[in-house]
């Protein structure tokens, strides 16, 4: 995996990313943070997305399914956060999450 970033205007870089694995399971994403707390935001979903769908009981059987519990999860999650004020910010996500030989997308 490589990365490069080109920082723009934005004194601060929000953005992060996703890299993680279980056996045959993998799951990439891309976080664009937004606003004040953006870059905050982007490392929460950073953590909280893969916990989410790797945990997910349902994954092995929906794996579609099981992504798109993970990004509702992990919103209910942030909207629940006490540790910070997400009202103004967020993050874009690109996540792709590959088992065996299929490719699941998702994109917020």
């Amino acid at each position: 995996v490589h990365t490069i970033q080109n920082h723009g205007k934005c004194p601060d870089n929000q953005d992060s990313f996703i890299t993680a694995s279980s056996g045959s399971k993998s799951l990439v994403a891309v976080l664009d943070g937004h606003g004040e707390q953006g870059g905050r935001v982007s490392q929460f979903v950073k953590v909280q997305l893969a916990k989410s769908l790797f945990s997910n009981k349902d994954l092995h059987s929906d794996p579609a399914a099981a992504l798109e519990s993970a990004f509702f999860e992990t919103q209910r999650l942030i909207e629940r956060s006490h540790t910070f004020d997400a009202l103004h910010s967020g993050t874009t996500a690109v996540a792709v999450y590959r088992h065996r030989d299929r490719l699941y997308i998702a994109n917020v």
